[in-house]
């Protein structure tokens, strides 16, 4: 899924990217006093990607804490992050009257019970489940926790944090309408590099018992051999479906916005818009004003 969303047009390489980036600056920030705080301007961008970047913000304050150093620093870091997003905020609701994007108000738009959290049953938790059969990430998911099993655990838990606050907004937004898992694939990178952690954790174990280097590599190759085979298999087959059977093709999108405009000539239409829900596609090829029938834009 991470390669499809990142030829989907839409925020999601941008996202990933700046979250993975950011990740990177918090655990060497911990481990080096001397780093500037690069990892609060990253998060800043998450935040300004898209409105729950906001919770992963959140999440990588909350990881200044584990060093006595970063903790220091917080209020810099507070105010380095919090800067530019207020900026934004700011013009955004002297321009918009709005301080977020119509596209947050869309996915808010009934009450959250904080209860949905932890409810298996609510569609954020059914949205998140159907994303890890879709492809086969159970020996991911099961993976991921085995990054613990070594100390110090400020890295893991950092990594662990950010996981947390990119999955919360899918549940916190009861899922969503497009396929793929949009929302739920900027927690794959984080869950492949707790997965590899964990990897190596278990091999560590095991070099400890009988003939430790030959039971070490042997769960090596089976534990990452079997993700990758898993992976790459339900990654192929999903592919290979999608040739040719994408759920709306460009095409259909170009002619139906074409006919828009043609019909509007054909009938003479003084001053011609076109109501619909793909704001894209429909200005770029109706070549018309766009009454935004989804309140998306």
């Amino acid at each position: 899924p991470i390669p499809y969303w990142s030829m989907s047009g839409l925020e999601n390489p941008l996202f990933i990217a700046l979250t993975m980036w950011a990740a990177i600056c918090l655990l060497r920030e911990a481990d080096d006093a001397g780093r500037r705080p690069w990892s609060a301007l990253l998060v800043a961008g998450v935040a300004l990607t898209r409105p729950d970047g906001l919770v992963i913000a959140a999440a990588a304050a909350a990881a200044q804490l584990f060093t006595r150093h970063q903790l220091r620093r917080l209020p810099l870091w507070l105010a380095i992050a919090a800067a530019p997003i207020a900026a934004h905020v700011a013009w955004r609701y002297s321009y918009y009257a709005y301080p977020w994007p119509n596209t947050f108000y869309v996915k808010v738009a009934f009450p959250f019970k904080a209860r949905e959290l932890v409810d298996p049953s609510s569609p954020g938790w059914k949205y998140l489940v159907a994303f890890r059969n879709r492809y086969n990430l159970t020996i991911l998911v099961a993976l991921t926790p085995l990054a613990l099993l070594r100390r110090p655990l400020r890295a893991p838990l950092t990594l662990f944090a950010l996981l947390g606050a990119v999955l919360f907004f899918p549940i916190y937004a009861r899922g969503d309408w497009m396929s793929e898992g949009r929302f739920a694939v900027g927690a794959l990178p984080l869950m492949f590099v707790l997965a590899v952690a964990g990897i190596e954790n278990v091999s560590r174990l095991a070099r400890r018992g009988p003939r430790g280097a030959y039971v070490a590599g042997a769960l090596t190759v089976v534990l990452a051999g079997g993700l990758c085979v898993i992976l790459v298999a339900t990654a192929l087959h999903i592919s290979n479906d999608r040739v040719h059977h994408y759920p709306v093709p460009v095409e259909y999108v170009a002619i139906r916005a074409r006919d828009y405009r043609h019909l509007a000539t054909a009938l003479d239409v003084e001053d011609p818009s076109v109501a619909g829900g793909d704001a894209g596609g429909n200005l770029l090829y109706a070549g018309m004003p766009l009454v935004d029938i989804g309140w998306l834009t």
